[in-house]
């Protein structure tokens, strides 16, 4: 091998190696982002849920203390306290306590001296030591802890008010009210809490649980309660076990010799904090939380969620990464895992909302509470909103660049067999990825409401057909029976979105084709309400009964799915589409296997729309020359944007920014512009309006390249002012329309003199009607990968060797031409 030769191999090596080192250099930055960004939210929604536990804690205190007040005015307790009459005091406190309908009370001078009471205590409890005689002496009220009556009693807490005093004179006595602490605090602190295992709870100055726990039967299988007891509140201390007891470990310490957590050791000494690096709770398992400690009330407040469930979209982006090598599938599990919880916790915290509306409904501060849920729910909605938009355009801009190389490789004549091999793998990896998002991005489209339909009129029974050929195809290589019963005139003219019905009935039967095990069937019917209704039944194992409500999920997959492989995303996707057609779609057992039933409204239409023509072949060079301006801040997009135009022909000119392309349009303008919108300096808003401001470039036509696919759709751009959109990822056959559609400008076919290099067939291939069928579609279409898919599980089910040989040479060249001629040649069932 000689030295330009190695030179050349080289290079081929490295340029193979460009997509990959442009996928790590964004992997990293982008899961630094995802994580920087999850933490953001999380601390947010822990503050927001903590000060609405406080908020709500604080109307249910104010009430109990007005009842209090109320009942002081009639009681006249003063008189009674100075006679030293106990017995007549006693009877007085117990009048009370029938006035507010058995709520306990109690009277206590300023040292916490027991006095009187409603109730008979088994040991007197001692308020000396309580925090809350400060604010009691000042004449505020308080609470003064939590008390039992006796062993095996419920826990009281206790709401203090002082007694009114003459003006100048001390506070000698207060009032408490004793409410069971389950029914009150408890049930106040349940509100607001976010998350399968979120919990929100209150507790004292030692650590010990003021409140219910959320989970009283999880925590006597784990040995923090006994077996007997009824309730958590002041039989659980917030200590720190330093080990996960919930995965079976132990300390062999005793509880009470446990450190408090970090967070109420921190608590107790008058701190407040929020953690979202995680920490160890009472079970020793980690979670991340925010807490207050309520000097004035002697006791604080905290909530908490496990950080496996809080960081869980981190996780997958993780993972994402190492399965996809980095960059490649983080983007779309980040993505979807991110927007699915945000969705879990945005209803969580409306559910709060509303529980907390019904329980201080007839109050006044109801309404600000209300408020200010509504405020917090629209500022997560905007973060996901954003944070939706800018994923968006972080995945796409790498996969511009992946896919971009690929099909400048794919071009270049001077690789080899096997090089063109490797390449050919890397765009059918490159285009399985970006399916893969597009579903992650149509599931967040779905859940945002941004479906658009598309009203057209096309031949219902023609588009049943198609799929009738091509899964007869597939069928029969996975080893199954494929029957239809199409009880449809034909033509059906009908008015609606055919892609998207097209998109359903793949998805359903792609979906049956996984589990069936010998007959797949697709029926299809007018209604007489003028509705249409397609069946698809498969013999496979059915639905169990445990996933049947949750198999339209997102995500969701049973036992037999996960097998099978997957995203999860299939079936969620299907139902939002066909909810947004106006129809519905139910999926149930049909002894053997399973059946899927899709009812939509599709207008009849008077008669078809005429066919679209393939705009020629996509090889090839412009029959005139044209110049080009590429305006694009990333340097793999520009590059990538400028060989594509220039291997058609083009003369390019590359700018970095919005202000470099005005410079360069207006000195001397080109014939068309590709403007990114992105950019530093002058974004491609800004220069588009620059440039239409000035008379030499008023009616230039300009071109949006954007990864924005998210947040701003074909409509917007034109409406913006720009002639035309190209979305990132670009194909080839989008740059060429564009140049075909605002310049009137072809491409001259260079392909076909080389078919005279294919080696001469030895006679008329014959391809079967199903696969020609398909392979003519996916030639109409230009879809490259498409073609070479369908010839590849030809040959392996026994194939013509020769015409597949054939048929791949000219999809090598590109000669898409000479690829259907070759087609409608071919003999055929």
């Amino acid at each position: 091998m000689d030295k330009q030769s190695r030179r050349e191999s080289r290079w081929q090596g490295l340029t193979l190696l460009l997509p990959m080192l442009a996928a790590l250099a964004v992997g990293v930055p982008t899961f630094q982002v995802v994580n920087a960004s999850q933490q953001r939210a999380l601390e947010s929604q822990l503050q927001a849920t903590l000060t609405a536990n406080r908020e709500s804690m604080q109307l249910w205190l104010e009430s109990e203390w007005q009842r209090a007040r109320h009942a002081l005015e009639s009681a006249k307790l003063a008189e009674l306290i100075a006679s030293g009459n106990r017995p007549r005091l006693d009877a007085r406190l117990q009048d009370l306590e029938e006035g507010l309908q058995g709520q306990a009370v109690s009277l206590i001078d300023m040292e916490g001296r027991l006095l009187a009471s409603s109730v008979s205590w088994t040991q007197a409890p001692d308020f000396s030591r309580a925090r809350g005689l400060v604010h009691l002496r000042r004449g505020e009220n308080t609470v003064l802890g939590l008390q039992r009556r006796g062993p095996g009693q419920s826990a009281w807490v206790s709401l203090a008010v002082p007694l009114e005093r003459a003006e100048g004179q001390p506070v000698r006595h207060a009032l408490l009210l004793h409410r069971l602490a389950g029914a009150g605090l408890s049930r106040t602190l349940a509100v607001a809490r976010f998350g399968a295992t979120g919990e929100s709870y209150a507790f004292g100055p030692e650590g010990e649980l003021y409140t219910e726990s959320r989970f009283p039967d999880h925590l006597q299988a784990i040995g923090l309660l006994p077996p007997a007891a009824h309730s958590a509140i002041l039989g659980l201390r917030l200590g720190d076990p330093g080990v996960n007891l919930v995965q079976g470990q132990r300390n062999k310490l005793p509880a009470a010799q446990w450190p408090l957590t970090r967070m109420a050791q921190s608590a107790v000494a008058g701190r407040s904090g929020i953690d979202v690096e995680g920490y160890r709770d009472y079970r020793g398992v980690r979670v991340i939380g925010a807490w207050q400690w309520l000097d004035e009330l002697g006791f604080g407040l905290a909530t908490e969620i496990d950080e496996a469930e809080a960081y869980q979209p981190v996780r997958v982006v993780a993972q994402g990464f190492a399965v996809f090598g980095l960059m490649l599938a983080a983007g779309s599990l980040a993505l979807a895992w991110q927007q699915r919880r945000q969705a879990l916790q945005r209803r969580a915290l409306a559910a709060a909302a509303q529980e907390l509306q019904a329980e201080i409904k007839v109050r006044r501060e109801a309404e600000i509470e209300r408020e200010q849920a509504l405020l917090i729910a629209e500022h997560a909605s905007r973060a996901k909103t954003r944070f939706l938009a800018n994923m968006s355009h972080e995945i796409r801009t790498p996969m511009n660049a992946v896919l971009g190389y690929v099909q400048l490789l794919q071009r270049d004549g001077q690789l080899g067999p096997e090089e063109r091999h490797k390449v050919n793998a890397i765009a059918r990896a490159g285009q399985h990825l970006l399916a893969l998002i597009n579903s992650v991005l149509d599931m967040a489209k779905i859940e945002a409401g941004h479906i658009d339909l598309q009203d057209e009129v096309f031949d219902l029974s023609e588009l049943l057909q198609g799929l009738d050929e091509l899964f007869e195809l597939r069928c029969r290589q996975q080893g199954l029976t494929w029957c239809t019963g199409l009880v449809l005139p034909k033509p059906c003219p009908v008015r609606g979105d055919r892609h998207k019905l097209n998109q359903v009935l793949i998805n359903l039967v792609g979906n049956a084709m996984k589990f069936g095990r010998e007959r797949i069937e697709l029926r299809a019917e007018r209604l007489i309400d003028g509705r249409f209704r397609f069946l698809i039944h498969d013999d496979g194992p059915g639905l169990p009964e445990n996933e049947a409500e949750h198999v339209f999920e997102a995500f969701h997959q049973g036992e037999e799915g996960i097998a099978k492989g997957g995203t999860g995303l299939g079936l969620a996707i299907t139902r939002g589409l066909v909810h947004a057609m106006g129809g519905r779609v139910r999926l149930r057992n049909a002894n053997p296997g399973c059946e899927a039933s899709v009812e939509l409204p599709l207008a009849a239409a008077a008669e078809l729309a005429p066919k679209a023509v393939r705009q020629g072949p996509v090889q090839g060079r412009l029959e005139r020359s044209v110049r080009a301006l590429v305006v694009d801040d990333n340097d793999d997009n520009r590059r990538i944007l400028g060989e594509t135009l220039q291997g058609l022909g083009a003369e390019v000119q590359l700018a970095v920014d919005g202000q470099e392309g005005c410079d360069l349009a207006l000195a001397r303008p080109p014939d068309i512009i590709y403007m990114d919108l992105r950019m530093p300096r002058m974004d491609g808003i800004q220069a588009l309006k620059h440039l239409r401001a000035q008379a030499a470039t008023a009616q230039l036509p300009i071109v949006a390249v954007s990864a924005s696919s998210l947040t701003m759709r074909r409509e917007d751009f034109l409406s913006a002012g720009f002639d035309e959109a190209v979305s990132k990822p670009f194909m080839l056959m989008d740059i060429v329309a564009t140049l075909t559609q605002l310049l009137g400008v072809h491409l001259i076919d260079t392909s076909s003199p080389a078919r005279q290099d294919l080696p001469p067939a030895t006679g008329r291939p014959h391809v079967p009607e199903a696969l020609r069928h398909a392979l003519r579609e996916a030639a109409e279409l230009g879809e490259l990968t498409k073609a070479q898919r369908l010839l590849d599980g030809w040959l392996v089910a026994g194939g013509d060797a020769e015409a597949v040989e054939l048929l791949r040479q000219m999809l090598r060249r590109f000669d898409w031409d000479g690829f259907s001629a070759a087609l409608a040649e071919a003999d055929h069932d």
